[in-house]
């Protein structure tokens, strides 16, 4: 991500997260001073209103209490004519009712009961002369006869009227208990409190609740936006304030803000865009883009900035580094792509030019070959004349080998770049890449001219070396569609070449390729193996003169479950290779000791029974000792057994002292020793009579080689020479019956073939072969 966007990515979330809290945070401000002043204005209103009902109430005490001192009630008591008792009441009511000038009221009423309920007297301040009383305040004081209570104060929500009952004695106006004593008198005054009720319809248009509570009702707990009031002895006032009338100020409040946060935090982001752009990312993508434009392959500089600043600063420092940078690269693009020793394309390098001109010929429909070069007996130059002397032929070598591939005779379709690639791979292993060629001899004539290069031996200022070439040719598109598949599809080809016996040129082929392909399937089968699926097998091998089995030999057989039979020829080599012949080994002899008392008891006591065992095997510290505990957990007798050594130990032992002396411990506790495919051109005569053997077993592929030239004489001369040594011979591959009869004219003490026996299972050899003569 550029600098630019980074930078909108980070002033963005800081502006909206800064403007964001503050904005949160005047709000809350602004809603709890909202909240404050509702709750003061309400407080206010219920304090005025109850204010306002209170001065009625005490209107109402002074207007009863001025009644009962008044003369003009003794005077209505005192006098029996009902018409001079109303003039006397009269005359005292207008003083009193002056006290009403004060508050504005729209009724004024006052009841005089008898004992008995009846009303003795009404008056009420209206125009009406025959007014009643109300029946709702009727039946207000006849609840308050049936309580009992001679005393009570009462506001009428339903008459919006202030009641006041008190009762009295008619002579000593004292007040008493008794409804029922025909001297009482109960007076009863009602007030309507019109101030009172105006505030309270004003304040509910305003949205408030107003609300009056009797003084026996239980009150719950006040809201946020409420206000109570109690007024003495007759109840509460609760005033409360609508809170939609404050979320919609609030909801006011918050648009303001929000509106205010976007144009501000706008105008915040775009004024420092533009200024980081103008003073810091535009001088730093000048300076980026220089930069990207600069090639160490190239001849470009870095241009500075002359500025007195940190971009300044910073591009000086990036020219100095580019000069030294580009002083380095050419240094190590050398050692990069080029092989120390010969300057030839290393192997990175050389993988990444086949990618390219594979691609190119696939565009233009041609072939790219490629040669794959290993140096027959380069091991023989470092071990006898040095690592020095190696080095230098290697680096005459790949001189030579650069000149002959650029050479003028080589035909194909030529450019200026097009010449033939060539690397050094490995130690003493080149590869030349041929590009875009269409002639289809065109490979042919180099991998020739290469082959030329080691005509009778190499040679160069340090002498002449015996060095030959092994070449491996594959071809794209036909041997491989990658540079991955070609280069493994020409090493096979060049391994095929060592096989045919070294200075030749091989062509990958589908063959061959099934062939490696095999052995990795083999070879990875090998390293997961499952000894259940190994099998000995039984071979006999008879006396020449009577034809009776004397021994057998235990022939392995690998029954895979995913490769299916596995020859010993396939799999034994690769064990060796990948160390994986230990196991082997050892369960062989582990089986053949194993099944060694049947077989005994089928053929005699004194059948032997010969085990192969691996020349690698035998070089093994430990071997001896996991034989003898073989030995020793199966109570075998170790003269009962032969153990066949194949003429490549002696060849890759060289006479070592240490093997010789186990084969001779194994000889002194009993095993006989023998040498199998004897013959095959490694083991010398002196080896004969030097190792600790007793029996020599003839190579089948010697036995048809003199047989077919009738030099039957040669045989017999060798058998002599091994009788003459105390060992008896073993003829191996005894396919017909005329092969028997002249291996028995030449002195063979035992013979063994497919004449007699093929390789059995050990209870299949037991049925099928008896203990008579074959």
């Amino acid at each position: 991500m550029k600098l630019n966007n980074k930078v909108q990515l980070l002033i963005l979330p800081v502006l909206v997260l800064s403007f964001l809290l503050t904005g949160i945070g005047l709000y809350i401000i602004e809603r709890n001073s909202v909240y404050s002043l509702a709750q003061s204005s309400v407080a206010n209103e219920a304090t005025e209103l109850s204010g306002s009902f209170a001065q009625y109430n005490l209107v109402a005490l002074g207007f009863l209490s001025s009644i009962i001192q008044s003369d003009s009630l003794h005077r209505f008591l005192q006098t029996d004519d009902k018409q001079l008792k109303s003039l006397a009441l009269s005359s005292g009511l207008d003083d009193i009712l002056k006290n009403l000038e004060t508050l504005s009221s729209d009724h004024f009423s006052i009841i005089f009961a008898q004992h008995d309920g009846k009303i003795e007297y009404y008056y009420e301040n209206s125009l009406d002369p025959f007014a009643k009383p109300d029946l709702a305040l009727l039946r207000w004081i006849e609840t308050i006869r049936e309580q009992r209570q001679t005393s009570a104060r009462h506001y009428s929500q339903d008459l919006k009227k202030i009641c006041l009952i008190s009762t009295l004695n008619r002579i000593t106006l004292e007040q008493i208990n008794n409804f029922d004593s025909e001297d009482s008198l109960t007076i009863i005054v009602s007030l309507h409190p019109k101030d009172f009720l105006n505030r309270s319809t004003k304040l509910k248009q305003e949205g408030h609740s107003v609300v009056f509570y009797d003084k026996s009702q239980e009150l719950q707990d006040a809201s946020l936006l409420e206000a109570r009031r109690i007024i003495p002895g007759l109840g509460t006032i609760s005033v409360e304030l609508d809170k939609s009338s404050i979320e919609s100020d609030l909801w006011k409040i918050l648009s303001k803000l929000g509106l205010s946060f976007i144009i501000l935090a706008a105008l915040t982001y775009f004024t420092l865009q533009r200024l980081l752009s103008k003073y810091v990312i535009d001088p730093i993508n000048r300076l980026e883009s220089q930069l990207s434009n600069i090639d160490l392959d190239g001849t470009q500089e870095i241009t500075i900035h002359h500025s007195k600043d940190e971009i300044g600063n910073l591009s000086g420092t990036f020219a100095r580094l580019y000069s030294k940078l580009k002083e380095t690269y050419e240094v190590t693009k050398e050692l990069a792509e080029k092989d120390s020793l010969t300057t030839l394309y290393n192997r990175r390098v050389f993988n990444l030019i086949l990618e390219k001109l594979i691609s190119r010929a696939e565009l233009d429909n041609q072939q790219v070959a490629l040669l794959y070069l290993d140096i027959d007996n380069f091991k023989f130059v470092n071990d006898n004349y040095g690592h020095a002397v190696g080095d230098e032929l290697l680096k005459v070598f790949a001189f030579r080998l650069h000149e002959i591939v650029r050479g003028t005779d080589i035909v194909f379709n030529k450019k200026q770049d097009e010449d033939p690639t060539v690397a050094r791979l490995a130690g003493d292993e080149f590869a030349v890449i041929i590009p875009s060629y269409t002639e289809k001899d065109t490979a042919r004539k180099v991998s020739h001219r290469l082959l030329a290069l080691c005509d009778n031996g190499f040679t160069c200022e340090a002498g002449t070396f015996p060095i030959s070439l092994s070449i491996g040719l594959a071809a794209y598109p036909q041997d491989g569609q990658t540079a991955e598949e070609l280069i493994v599809n020409a090493d096979s080809a060049m391994y095929e070449s060592k096989k045919r016996g070294k200075n030749t040129v091989s062509y990958y082929s589908k063959e061959l390729s099934e062939f490696f392909r095999r052995q990795q399937a083999v070879e990875m089968a090998l390293k997961s193996l499952n000894v259940h699926e190994l099998e000995l097998y039984y071979m006999p091998i008879v006396e020449a003169k009577t034809g009776t089995i004397k021994s057998v030999e235990a022939l392995l057989r690998w029954f895979s479950k995913s490769l299916g039979s596995v020859s010993p020829a396939e799999f034994i080599p690769l064990a060796e290779n990948i160390g994986t012949y230990h196991k082997i080994d050892l369960w062989v002899l582990e089986q053949a000791f194993r099944e060694s008392q049947k077989l005994r008891d089928h053929y005699g006591e004194s059948l032997k029974i010969s085990i192969n065992l691996s020349a690698a095997e035998l070089s093994r510290t430990d071997f001896a000792e996991k034989l003898y505990f073989l030995v020793d957990k199966y109570q075998v007798l170790p003269s009962m057994f032969i153990l066949e050594i194949t003429e490549t130990f002696y060849k890759a032992q060289d006479n070592s002292t240490s093997e010789i002396s186990l084969l001779q411990d194994l000889n002194k506790i009993g095993f006989q020793l023998a040498i199998d495919d004897f013959g095959a051109g490694y083991t010398s005569l002196m080896q004969l009579v030097e190792f600790p053997i007793s029996i020599v077993k003839l190579d089948r592929s010697f036995i048809e080689k003199t047989m077919m030239k009738g030099k039957e004489t040669v045989l017999q001369s060798l058998v002599e020479f091994c009788h003459s040594q105390q060992l008896l011979v073993t003829a191996e591959g005894v396919e017909t019956k005329e092969y028997s009869k002249k291996l028995q004219q030449t002195g063979c003490d035992y013979l063994q073939g497919f004449y007699y026996s093929e390789p059995l299972p050990s209870d299949k050899l037991m049925t099928e072969l008896d203990t008579s003569n074959i």
